[in-house]
C-alpha cells in the first residue's frame, strides 16, 4: 500500500499501480474461499461417519489387550 496524505490525490499510474498490489490478495480469497469450504465440508462429512461407525462403541479383544498392555 502507498503511504500517502487523505487530502492528497494520486496520480493515475500510482493508483494503478496500488490497485495491482491488492490483486493477488484478491483473487487468493475469490479462488481459494470455495476450494477451502469444499476441503472443510469433505472433513466434517468424514468425521461425523466416522464418528457414527458403531464399530468405534462396540467391545473388542485387540482393545483389551492394549489397556491391559498399558496398564501393566
Amino acid at each position: 500500500m502507498l503511504e500517502r496524505d487523505p487530502g492528497q490525490r494520486l496520480s493515475g499510474a500510482a493508483e494503478r499501480r496500488q490497485r495491482n498490489e491488492e490483486l493477488p490478495t484478491l483473487l487468493c480469497l475469490t479462488a481459494g474461499g470455495p476450494r477451502a469450504s469444499v476441503l472443510y465440508y469433505y472433513l466434517y462429512k468424514r468425521t461425523s461417519e466416522y464418528l457414527g461407525d458403531p464399530r468405534l462403541y462396540e467391545d473388542s479383544p485387540w482393545l483389551r489387550e492394549l489397556f491391559a498392555r498399558v496398564r501393566q
